[in-house]
């Protein structure tokens, strides 16, 4: 986990203040496990339908897909050679 995410989780969030001035004390473990299951309910749902989307819209592939592409000619550290005529 990068620096910059262990950051993110350090800092408060003002959801679990939200919740705590919304619920009696008594209630608020029921509070926090159904919004803990809530959104993990929508994260089990959203992050399938996302990659389903983004295959049926034809997203190229950036990682490790080899697709000809066309631009100026130039050797860099991803152009290791020159084109070959096929």
């Amino acid at each position: 986990m990068g620096p910059a995410r262990r950051g993110l989780l350090a800092r408060p969030h003002p959801g679990g203040r939200l919740l705590r001035r919304s619920a009696r004390p008594a209630h608020l473990p029921a509070v926090f496990a159904a919004d803990f299951s809530l959104s993990h309910a929508c994260r089990l749902l959203c992050y399938p339908l996302a990659g389903v989307l983004a295959t049926a819209t034809t997203t190229p592939v950036t990682l490790g897909g080899r697709r000809r592409h066309t631009h100026a000619y130039r050797i860099d550290e991803f152009h290791t050679r020159w084109p070959t005529t096929a």
